[in-house]
């Protein structure tokens, strides 16, 4: 099952691959000293497609990824994401990303214990910085929306039931771009502003939860504790279901 969809998900990125890799060839050799990852290319296991709940976790930008196949194939960049995501390295990892994702992971399985729930890793902007964190440049940014806008796409192939992006507010407008919704989509919950947890609508899972970062939610100072914010996420996704 799961080589159908990976199949799937090939296809989805070699459609405009040649020109991207151009774009960003031609782009390094005007500016060699700036460099960026490769794009994260998914992969899934049949755990995640045979699952009775199906969730995707995004994070922000993908830094320092894959750099070991350079305009590599498609098929060597899934077949690393699934050694990293599913291979153990990513249960390895350190950092306030990973302490929110065991926790979302921890919490759903404890709530749904009578049901298989299958987990997905994804980041909002696809390519990052090679070396350090942040945003790609706008020049990159805007080459990948151009010709690797695909995140829409492969929510309609992996069909999650659940997605909650730990993006922060100021990742809304690539949330906007991806799903073409309004800022209006964004709706807050009782207890929070729509900046610090929000309800995203229309796009293509049951339910959809943007909050904070988990390095800035895990420094949140105030009335509202970072267990708060997971709370909450976990009684509106049961609210949904």
């Amino acid at each position: 099952m799961s080589k159908k969809i990976n199949e799937k998900l090939k296809q989805l990125y070699s459609k405009d691959w040649e020109v991207y890799n151009q774009s960003i060839k031609d782009w390094e050799i005007k500016y060699p000293s700036k460099g960026m990852t490769n794009p994260l290319c998914l992969a899934v296991t049949d755990e995640y497609l045979l699952a009775d709940l199906k969730v995707i976790i995004f994070g922000q930008e993908t830094n320092g990824w894959c750099d070991e196949i350079k305009y590599g194939n498609i098929e060597k960049m899934q077949n690393k994401y699934l050694s990293f995501y599913n291979g153990g390295k990513f249960d390895k990892h350190k950092g306030q990303f990973k302490n929110a994702f065991n926790y979302i992971v921890k919490g759903l399985r404890e709530e749904y214990s009578d049901k298989k729930i299958g987990f997905v890793w994804n980041n909002i902007i696809k390519r990052g910085k090679e070396n350090g964190k942040g945003r790609p440049l706008e020049d990159i940014y805007k080459i990948e929306k151009e010709h690797f806008n695909v995140i829409s796409q492969e929510i309609d192939i992996l069909k999650p039931d659940i997605i909650i992006f730990l993006t922060g507010p100021y990742y809304d407008k690539n949330i906007r771009h991806v799903f073409k919704i309004e800022q209006s989509e964004f709706v807050k919950t009782d207890g929070f502003t729509e900046r610090q947890l929000a309800i995203v609508n229309n796009t293509g899972a049951k339910i959809a939860i943007r909050t904070y970062h988990p390095n800035y939610l895990y420094r949140v100072r105030g009335k509202k504790k970072y267990t708060d914010y997971f709370n909450t996420i976990m009684s509106q996704i049961k609210n949904a279901l």
